[in-house]
């Protein structure tokens, strides 16, 4: 399948789209549209992102570290308040690999958990169909994402979870975290792993909900953990 092909097989055809994957990978390609669109989200949102997540990490310091830190970070806010298009360029292709490296790593955990439940399609196979799910779950929510955040002009208020149910929660809160996991391109990313394991691996339907439902939701907890205790 050429790439647009794919695309439209992905929100169309998943199981055709994941059977191209499982007869030609085509990871370069997949890659590169993961890039693209978490890269030209973080490039465009970044004055709107780097400012709330640090407010963040303030909030969480004591009083005299606070204030020192925050002396510390003023420079920073001047520099992004009205980011140059060469800093723009530079934070989307960094947050571009960041993202793809992200789901390789993805791609490697659900590869041996595979493994070890007998699966036997191939590295390749597997990394195929995790980015090409990512074509959704980091691409396409990006792309989705950014017109909100601008607009709204947080990226923390911006969900597309059950979480937003709880807007007046503090987004630090592990049930809203929780909750927050339960995105919508989330969702769609997963129901392409599963059909994709399918393919690859030959699982049942079965065995392949509760291998992607699984690793997906000890991943995301595990995250949610590590956030904790920072």
């Amino acid at each position: 399948m050429k790439f647009l092909n794919m695309i439209w097989g992905l929100v169309n055809h998943p199981s055709l789209a994941m059977e191209s994957v499982a007869s030609k990978p085509q990871l370069l390609i997949a890659s590169l549209l993961v890039a693209i669109m978490s890269g030209l989200f973080l490039g465009v949102v970044m004055d709107v992102m780097i400012p709330e997540i640090m407010n963040l990490q303030l909030e969480s310091l004591s009083t005299a570290d606070a204030r020192k830190a925050a002396q510390d970070m003023e420079m920073i806010y001047d520099f992004v308040e009205d980011p140059a298009l060469w800093l723009r360029i530079v934070v989307g292709i960094l947050g571009g690999i960041s993202s793809v490296i992200a789901v390789f790593i993805t791609g490697f955990i659900f590869f041996f958990v595979c493994k070890i439940v007998g699966g036997m399609g191939s590295l390749a196979q597997i990394l195929g169909v995790v980015m090409w799910a990512n074509v959704i779950g980091t691409g396409f929510s990006s792309l989705f994402k950014m017109p909100v955040v601008l607009a709204k002009g947080s990226l923390m208020d911006v969900n597309f979870s059950p979480a937003i149910l709880l807007a007046n929660m503090d987004p630090q809160n592990t049930i809203y975290q929780i909750l927050s996991i339960f995105d919508f391109f989330s969702i769609w990313m997963l129901v392409i792993i599963i059909i994709g394991l399918q393919v690859v691996h030959s699982f049942s339907r079965n065995k392949a909900v509760l291998v992607t439902v699984f690793t997906w939701f000890a991943m995301s907890s595990f995250s949610i953990l590590l956030a904790g205790l920072q």
